[in-house]
């Protein structure tokens, strides 16, 4: 009698499980439709996979969703040399099984994880007819600073863009980091003894960049994808692994943005409604310029040498060196300074400068800066000074 009742509260106990977190079965998949494009969701393994419409595969995960903490990172200091201390990393734990989804009102949501374990959620719909948003979030960890995903690479995979890049246009077999970076911090004075060094820059990378945008176009199966988040993220395009694109973000979420066309203005068109456009600059901004360093006499001169020789030019650049920290007028460089911008914008020149995105620390603009609290903090509360 004892077993028979055991038995029952077991049956109903499960059922009552069953009702409130809708399991898939190891065979199911569920899927979201849109109107270019299909999102499958594939329970044990996981599996995220989008198609168009005719069936053509876009994109296909490799592997579980991964997360882990990376504690202790810093760097420092001594005499010229500078040292990064990487931290300690915890496992990555995964997130391999569907524990419960449903697709209801145009919203994929899922529970995601290991065992019975929920570890991530998911959710995922179309913004319009050629845009479908992912959003990943490990739940209830706020620690975690790192998350993962790994898709598929074929054959046919390109991949363009990645924002202003120096390094490739193409970016197969690379791995690029998105985080703006000013070139200062490197190998100081040793970069001019051993400019060819593997290494150099150094620690910046060939993937140094002003401008990063951790957006991607890939013609081949015509489709782009943007990482919707401003944290430091890696992209890694089949260098560590030919066969797989790896996507890291240094955050506790991962949302994606993946744009249909298929032709890559299409692509570029759709991407383009959500993110803004540009506005396209005035005239002259697409004409010739030229740069004048060494000072005010100097940038006379190269004016005039210009329109004697009718050579097209819209804008002087002074790109100079000297004024370095300061952010104030070198007037021994340009002591009539007000003076010269009047004479080249009558002789038709825009006049363009040039400052870098440091403050000299001796300076009355450092000064006022720190006086009040402009400046990024080291870890005991100061303005953080470095050596340029």
């Amino acid at each position: 009698m004892k077993a028979n009742k055991l038995i029952t509260c077991m049956c109903l106990w499960l059922a009552v499980l069953a009702l409130g977190r809708p399991v898939l079965s190891r065979a199911e998949s569920i899927k979201l439709e849109g109107q270019s494009m299909v999102l499958f969701l594939d329970e044990n393994p996981l599996a995220l996979r989008i198609e168009d419409r005719s069936g053509r595969e876009l994109l296909a995960t490799d592997g579980p969703i991964r997360f882990t903490t990376v504690s202790g990172r810093k760097v420092s200091r001594f005499v010229l040399w500078w040292f990064w201390s990487p931290g300690v990393s915890r496992p990555w734990t995964i997130a391999e099984r569907v524990i419960a989804a449903s697709a209801e009102g145009g919203i994929l949501k899922a529970d995601l994880g290991r065992d019975r374990t929920v570890l991530v959620r998911l959710q995922a719909w179309f913004l319009d007819e050629r845009t479908l948003r992912l959003e990943m979030e490990v739940k209830e960890r706020p620690e975690v600073n790192r998350m993962q995903i790994a898709f598929k690479r074929m054959a046919e995979d390109r991949y363009y863009g990645m924002g202003e890049r120096f390094n490739a246009v193409e970016h197969s077999l690379s791995r690029m980091r998105n985080w703006s970076e000013e070139g200062g911090l490197g190998l100081f004075q040793l970069s001019k003894i051993w400019p060819s060094a593997p290494f150099n820059p150094f620690p910046k990378g060939p993937d140094m960049t002003y401008y990063p945008v951790p957006f991607f176009l890939n013609p081949g199966r015509g489709y782009g994808l943007l990482l919707d988040d401003a944290h430091y993220s890696v992209f890694d395009f089949g260098k560590a692994d030919r066969q797989k694109l790896k996507i890291e973000n240094w955050n506790r979420r991962l949302n994606l943005l993946i744009f249909f066309g298929p032709e890559p203005l299409q692509v570029i068109e759709t991407m383009t409604k959500h993110t803004g456009r540009i506005t396209v600059p005035a005239p002259w901004v697409f004409a010739p310029m030229n740069a004048a360093v060494e000072g005010e006499e100097r940038d006379l001169e190269v004016a005039a040498l210009l329109r004697r020789e009718k050579i097209p030019t819209s804008a002087l650049w002074s790109e100079d060196w000297w004024w370095r920290t300061e952010w104030e007028v070198n007037r021994q460089r340009y002591p009539h300074y007000e003076d010269m911008i009047s004479r080249l914008h009558a002789d038709g020149f825009r006049v363009l400068g040039y400052f870098q995105p440091y403050i000299g620390a001796k300076t009355a603009a450092f000064k006022e800066g720190d006086r009040l609290g402009y400046f990024t903090k080291d870890s005991r509360g100061r303005s953080y000074i470095f050596l340029l």
